[in-house]
């Protein structure tokens, strides 16, 4: 399992205003992972822990700055300039979440300044 392969298909979600897709990404992936761990799989706790905070960050019960800091810490990511890409990735959140105002599920897929 590679977890860029869901950042990706979540930011696009987001992306195209779509958190419905990205929570359902978020949720079959979190079934698949535990169904492997419980087989014997080898343990995917970084790639879990993430698609928890994202599904909290949809949410709305998680904060920006909190998503920062819990990517920083954990570096799950293998990339070689990793800081610029966990700002430039909460910055996305951030402009996705408060461009659609999302707060998973009370969404109504308009932007937030449509009438």
């Amino acid at each position: 399992m590679n977890p860029v392969v869901d950042l990706e298909i979540i930011k696009s979600a987001l992306l195209y205003g779509e958190p419905a897709d990205a929570m359902d990404r978020i949720e079959s992936r979190m079934k698949r992972i535990k169904r492997l761990t419980d087989i014997g799989e080898k343990q995917y706790t970084d790639h879990v822990l993430f698609l928890s905070k994202m599904k909290e960050y949809l949410q709305g019960n998680l904060s920006t700055s909190d998503l920062h800091d819990f990517l920083i810490k954990k570096n799950i990511f293998q990339m070689d300039d990793y800081e610029t890409f966990v700002e430039s990735f909460v910055y996305f959140c951030e402009y996705s979440r408060d461009r659609y105002n999302l707060k998973f599920p009370n969404y109504d897929s308009k932007r937030c300044d449509d009438l």
